[in-house]
This record gives structure tokens, sequence and C-alpha cells, in this order.
């Protein structure tokens, strides 16, 4: 009988010993320990149900970051769908102003050849009057209206009209006509 004591106290010895070794050099002795005594039959049992609780915790610890990852992620999308949205919605807002400008712009160019053919149309109308009558109605209108009106003309008519106005109004107006 001692010698079968002695005999598993040394078994026991060198099982403690490989173990030691094992983890010395960077083994996991859970799971060592349980590839070795898996077809011992208590032992077995007892490394493998240890084991396997310590497995499904780590996993479930595992599942909890993962699921806070995943959470963090979702609020980031959401967060970012809705700039998406935001940013849109603001890109929609300016193309309505733009499209509404270039209308507006549009309006603006006709409403300028309008008003630059009715300046023609009196240009050609004062043309049309002799000097001294043409100029004693622009004398009296404002100046920097005749100056442009005068420049709508040819140079010869403008002139003669220039000619038979008073000089004093002349003047204003060729200063009106070079600002």
């Amino acid at each position: 009988m001692k010698k079968a004591l002695i005999g598993v106290s040394i078994f026991v010895v060198i099982i403690i010993i490989s173990l030691l070794f094992i983890s010395f050099i960077g083994y996991d002795l859970g799971k060592v320990a349980e590839e070795m005594f898996a077809d011992v039959p208590v032992i077995g049992t007892v490394l493998t149900a240890g084991t396997n609780e310590m497995r499904i915790k780590e996993l479930l610890e595992k599942n909890e970051v993962i699921q806070s990852k995943l959470d963090e992620i979702e609020r980031e999308k959401e967060f970012l769908e809705y700039e998406v949205n935001r940013k849109e919605s603001r890109l929609e807002e300016k193309r309505e102003e733009i499209v509404s400008l270039g209308s507006d712009i549009e309006d603006l160019k006709i409403s300028q050849h309008n008003s630059s053919l009715q300046l023609s149309h009196l240009a050609d109308i004062y043309e049309g009057m002799r000097p001294e009558e043409a100029s004693a109605i622009l004398e009296q209108i404002d100046h920097e209206f005749v100056a442009r009106l005068i420049y709508e003309m040819e140079e010869s008519k403008a002139s003669r009209i220039l000619g038979a106005m008073d000089s004093t109004a002349a003047a204003e107006i060729m200063r009106s006509m070079i600002d």
C-alpha cells in the first residue's frame, strides 16, 4: 500500500511539475488540464464544467462589449443620417434660392433691355427735334438722365443740342457723362 501511495504521489508531483512547465512556456493551463484529464471520469467532468462556465462568462462579457460597440455605431449612424438629411435640406434650399436668383437676373436683364430701348427711343425723338427746342426741354430734366440720353444720340446731333443749351447746364451734363 505504501508503494501505491508513493507511486500516486510521484505521479501527482510529475503532473504538477508538467503543468508548471506548460504554464511557464505560455500555454493556457485550463485548456491543457482539460485535454489531459478529459478522459478521467471525475476530474475530466469537473474541469470541463468549470472551463465551460468560464467560457460562457467570457463569451457573455465579449457579447456585452460587442453590443455596446454596436449601440455606439448605431447612434453614430443615426447622427450621420440626421446630418445628411439636414445638409440635403439645406442644399435644396440653396438650389431653390439659385433658381429664384436666376429668375430675378433674367427679369433685371429684360428690364434693363426695355430701359435701354426706351432711352434709345427718347434719344431718337430728341434727335428729330430742332437743337434749340430739344435743348430748352432737356435743360429742365435731370442732368444725369440727359447725359445718358445724349450718350445714346448720334454725335453730330448730340453736339448741336449741347451747343444750343445754356453753358452751365451743358457743363453739368458733360460732368455727368464723365462720371
